[in-house]
């Protein structure tokens, strides 16, 4: 073999091995940006489901509070609700039933436990002024009340449940004047 062959072999091995790095390092880059970007959708598709959830809560709510609220039979299930405070909040039906008043939190908050319990997606009714000691505002959704203080339509961030990461949202409650029945009392106001 001559030098220019032995030359043009190492050349080629080079070539080759020059190739096999850029071919490697392309891969890698679109491996990477997949992963970003699957993430990045995994986020937002997860984001859009709070949101419908949200919108489907306070649909729920607007249609249970135009109605003045809902009444349902008294049992283990729907127990007369101790922090609700109006006139008429227990009946009985000429026949001898005996109803309890639904009103659009206590119904919102029987729903997030059905739904924790049958999806494992957590709702939570929570205020910086709670009528229910178990609706205090924990260190995520105090941030979340006070960033609705200053403006903000809504906040969300991963933080963990339990030991488990969540996707977490709020949006604040528009106080309407079929709300005021349950909560003039608080000191809320249309």
């Amino acid at each position: 073999m001559t030098d220019s062959t032995i030359n043009g072999i190492s050349r080629m091995k080079k070539l080759r091995w020059q190739m096999s790095l850029y071919w490697t390092l392309v891969m890698a880059c679109i491996a990477i940006w997949m992963i970003v970007d699957h993430n990045a959708s995994y986020h937002d598709v997860h984001l859009m489901h709070a949101r419908a959830y949200f919108e489907k809560d306070v649909a729920y709510r607007r249609w249970n509070a135009a109605r003045g609220g809902l009444y349902a039979l008294v049992n283990k299930l729907t127990p007369p609700n101790p922090h609700l405070h109006v006139p008429n909040r227990d009946v009985m039906t000429e026949s001898g039933l005996q109803l309890t008043l639904i009103n659009p939190s206590y119904m919102a908050r029987q729903v997030n436990e059905q739904m924790a319990n049958d999806k494992g997606v957590l709702g939570h009714i929570t205020s910086l002024n709670p009528i229910r000691p178990e609706n205090v505002a924990d260190a995520w959704e105090t941030k979340a009340l006070n960033a609705f203080k200053t403006g903000s339509a809504e906040y969300s961030g991963i933080s963990e449940i339990n030991g488990k990461p969540y996707l977490r949202y709020m949006r604040p409650l528009v106080t309407e004047a079929v709300c005021l029945k349950c909560h003039e009392a608080q000191g809320y106001q249309v």
